[in-house]
């Protein structure tokens, strides 16, 4: 008897602890152990209010109040997180048995974000976590395999200062509601009685209700149509945001496939996305075999606006101004790279097809451009240079020429380009001169190398080589040098309004500082040499060029058409912004034209003089000099009015004698002089080769 009483003490005593640990025992205990092993992990505090948990096979954890606090230092009193409640199903059982951890599904209730960058950068989004903690170090076996993700009233809101960004996200899941009638009244093993009728009781539009992008244009359609798709799945994750990004409004539209196993490549996931920023429209349609590593996509992306500059904050890529646009192509990420191929579209009233990737990287990504384009408006291109978009909103009224729009040295910065564009014909008739255009050209580190940028003209070319990079007082650093081979001289006066033929070559350097191209030539030093032997000009331009008014009438009536070329020389130094003659000579078989003078480029100034002397016996010439002077927008062609009063004197004074002997200042007997040209040219052309 007394032997039995000790051994129902001894069993008694540890029985009767554990049954009333059993009743006082609560789930809360743990948090003291929990919060200190999750806030190490995301390098932040984590907090809970309450902890449940229901055992079985399927274990179910649910965590009342969570909150993830702000970085260390980060003054904003609202934490960067908080959920009302979170709850896990793990399948404990399978995991204990060596299965991989398996997460069936996982419920956040009315979670709500607050997404924050401060003025200096320092931004509460931004996670210190090691490798164990955030998965990134751990085979792809032993990360957990998430089931369904479902989500609650979610909210978000997102300031961002350097974006001028300030806007709200509303996202929940839906679930389909033939789906739940074939799931029955039971819910799944482990799962909250009342989680799929919560679900579908969350007060949110049906998917089908919700306005979504139109469909792709024919022929830009994926092979599986996403809005099919759609509608199959279970369940759906909607969002939805509105506000200001980049100091314009911004709403967005997304609707994407149930966040059901993410990592099953066989199993596309499809996406609906309308963003509107301000004028800026963005489409994306299509499915993702790997969402979390958006790779194996089969996305449509439609752009379209009134400026592709305004993409700049959206995509991270500094972009010109241009005209309006539209362009559609294909979007995938591989190879580390975020590609945009087989794009087509027009930028103003240009065509442009091609490629873009992007590498994102530190501490700026890295852009490969490819694009060609059939016909090409060099209008529409005039923001890479600085100047207004031929199809933008009218510049303001101004007096100058040259672009002065400042060249944006934070947008080379931000990022480092490889560009290869090719345009087969550019776009003008006879007021544009060039025929087509090749450019290659990188920008690494802020420095802009040319290797290089073609125009074509005729059969011949103009090639622009060299390196442009940002100065230590501000601005750019040029060190530019041109060649022209056998530039087709019919199609340069045709743009002009006149005739002639032949091949012009030559070549031009630049070196200057400056923020804009106005300002690069205001301040550069260079040379400008042009050469031609061979060739015609218009009968009229020699003749009107020496006031030679009874062979101008002539030769208005093609009586002769065309003067024989012979030479031409243009030497021209360039100091200081102002291109001096050296020498400008064009000696053609009527005539022999002199110029001299130069060109203010930092007033954009003229006062420049031509002289013609005829090598034929000439009536009715009134041979003075051409003065041409003023502004590069509003020049003055006049004859000198010294020379010409006293021509016109001296003719009416001889008029009173004999009206016969009027015409004798009118007369040039004309000359046989060689004019220098042809040594000039030569020694110029040997300058060139060397």
């Amino acid at each position: 008897m007394h032997r039995g009483r000790k051994w129902l003490l001894w069993l008694g005593i540890p029985i009767l602890a554990i049954a009333l640990f059993l009743a006082l025992f609560r789930w809360d205990w743990l948090i003291p152990f929990i919060e200190p092993r999750a806030s190490a992990a995301l390098g932040r505090e984590v907090t809970l209010a309450h902890l449940h948990v229901k055992l079985g096979r399927t274990v179910v954890v649910t965590a009342d109040d969570v909150e993830v606090g702000n970085p260390e230092g980060f003054a904003d009193p609202v934490p960067f997180a908080h959920v009302g409640r979170l709850s896990a199903a793990v399948n404990a059982w399978d995991w204990w048995k060596g299965a991989p951890l398996t997460l069936p599904w996982i419920e956040a209730d009315r979670p709500v974000l607050n997404v924050r960058a401060m003025p200096d950068g320092r931004a509460n989004y931004l996670f210190d976590m090691g490798g164990d903690a955030s998965g990134a170090d751990q085979p792809a076996g032993t990360q957990p395999q998430i089931g369904v993700l479902r989500i609650r009233e979610g909210e978000a809101k997102v300031v961002l200062p350097q974006l001028r960004a300030d806007f709200k996200v509303r996202v929940a899941t839906e679930e389909n509601a033939t789906e739940q009638n074939t799931a029955g009244d039971a819910p799944a093993d482990g799962a909250p009685a009342d989680a799929t009728q919560t679900a579908a009781a969350a007060p949110e539009q049906s998917p089908n209700d919700i306005p979504l992008p139109p469909p792709p244009p024919p022929g830009e359609q994926n092979d599986t149509f996403t809005t099919k798709i759609l509608q199959g799945e279970a369940t759906r994750l909607v969002a939805s945001a509105e506000g200001t990004y980049a100091g314009q409004p911004i709403t967005a539209r997304m609707v994407g496939g149930a966040l059901l196993s993410l990592r099953d490549a066989e199993k596309p996931w499809p996406v609906q996305l309308r963003v509107d920023n301000g004028p800026t429209n963005v489409t994306l349609e299509g499915t993702l075999r790997d969402p979390l590593h958006f790779q194996g996509a089969a996305l449509t992306l439609v752009l379209a606006g009134p400026d592709m500059g305004l993409l700049t904050p959206l995509t991270g890529v500094p972009i010109p101004k241009t005209p309006r646009y539209r362009i559609a192509g294909a979007l995938d990420y591989a190879e580390g790279r975020v590609r945009f191929d087989d794009m087509k579209g027009s930028v103003g009233s240009s065509d442009i097809a091609g490629s873009v990737a992007v590498q994102p990287r530190q501490p700026r990504p890295d852009v490969t451009v490819n694009l060609t384009s059939n016909r090409v408006d060099l209008d529409d291109l005039a923001g890479f240079i600085g100047a207004e978009p031929g199809n933008s909103a009218p510049a303001k009224p101004s007096d100058r020429v040259l672009p002065d729009m400042p060249i944006s040295i934070p947008k080379l910065t931000a990022a480092d380009l490889h560009v290869q564009y090719r345009a087969k014909q550019i776009r003008g008739g006879r007021t544009m001169p060039l025929d087509n255009l090749r450019a290659e050209f990188d920008i690494v580190d802020g420095a802009i190398n040319l290797h290089p940028i073609g125009f074509g003209v005729g059969q011949g070319n103009m090639l622009f080589t060299g390196t442009l990079a940002p100065a230590n007082g501000g601005g750019l650093r040029a060190d530019v040098k041109a060649q022209f081979q056998r530039l087709d001289i019919s199609k340069l006066l045709a743009a002009a309004g006149s005739r002639g033929g032949g091949a012009l070559n030559g070549r031009a350097e630049l070196r200057s500082t400056g923020a804009s191209v106005a300002q690069l030539l205001a301040r550069g030093d260079g040379r400008v040499t042009l050469t031609t032997s061979g060739g015609d000009l218009s009968s009229l331009l020699v003749d009107l060029s020496g006031l030679r008014l009874a062979n101008a009438i002539l030769s208005a009536l093609g009586l002769p058409d065309r003067a024989s070329l012979e030479c031409f020389i243009a030497d021209l130094d360039l100091k200081q912004g102002t291109l001096q003659t050296r020498s400008v000579v064009i000696d053609t078989s009527t005539a022999i034209i002199v110029g001299e003078g130069s060109m203010d480029l930092a007033r954009e100034q003229l006062a420049y003089r031509l002289r013609t002397q005829a090598r034929n016996f000439t009536v009715g010439a009134l041979s003075t000099d051409i003065r041409i002077s003023g502004s590069f927008r509003d020049p003055s062609v006049l004859p000198d009015p010294v020379e010409l009063g006293a021509r016109g004197g001296a003719a009416v004074g001889l008029a009173f004698i004999n009206p016969l002997l009027a015409i004798l200042p009118t007369i040039q007997f004309g000359t046989d002089e060689d004019s220098g040209c042809t040594a000039l040219a030569g020694r110029a052309r040997s300058q060139q080769r060397r």
